[in-house]
């Protein structure tokens, strides 16, 4: 949503620069030439308020078609919020496996697989991983509306991304 204002914003100044650039970028050749056959003295300043009227909902409009047309192209803001949770969901799972592995055999920095995994351990990666995901995506998850505070959604979201990593597995 900020992005749409954002743009709207800016659509808007851009128009408005252009129509008061218009008005006032007339040559002073031409400017002699009419002033022959001069218009009412209100004309210029009519001009100036119609087109600074138009602006905005013009601006309004095009971004609206911009919005639909990024829409149609299938780009979200979500897609980049996703692939980032995904990406700190994997981080987390690798963390979680590898302290896992430390506490099994603290002399080596062995990564327990998933198919090494018993229920206990299988809990533990989950409970590690969605405390990294808690401490790491604060930020992505309130953009996708999910609270990071809610440990119930964080574990069904880390059991959902293991389970879909080890049936591709």
């Amino acid at each position: 949503m900020r992005h749409l204002l954002l743009l709207a914003a800016n659509a808007a100044l851009a128009a408005l620069a252009l129509a008061i650039l218009a008005v006032a970028s007339a040559p002073p050749a031409l400017a002699a030439e009419v002033a022959a056959e001069a218009a009412p003295w209100w004309a210029g300043a009519l001009i100036e308020i119609f087109v600074a009227a138009l602006a905005a909902p013009v601006s309004a409009v095009m971004v609206a078609y911009l919005w639909r047309l990024r829409a149609q192209l299938g780009l979200s803001i979500e897609d980049d919020a996703r692939v980032r949770l995904e990406a700190i969901i994997e981080n987390g799972l690798a963390e979680a496996a590898r302290q896992l592995g430390k506490r099994v055999n603290p002399r080596a920095a062995a990564v327990v697989t998933v198919e090494e995994m018993t229920k206990a351990a299988h809990a533990e990666i989950v409970d590690g991983a969605a405390s990294y995901l808690a401490t790491h995506g604060a930020d992505t998850l309130k953009r996708l509306g999910v609270s990071p505070d809610d440990r119930g959604t964080l574990d069904q979201i880390v059991s959902a991304r293991l389970a879909k990593r080890s049936v591709s597995s």
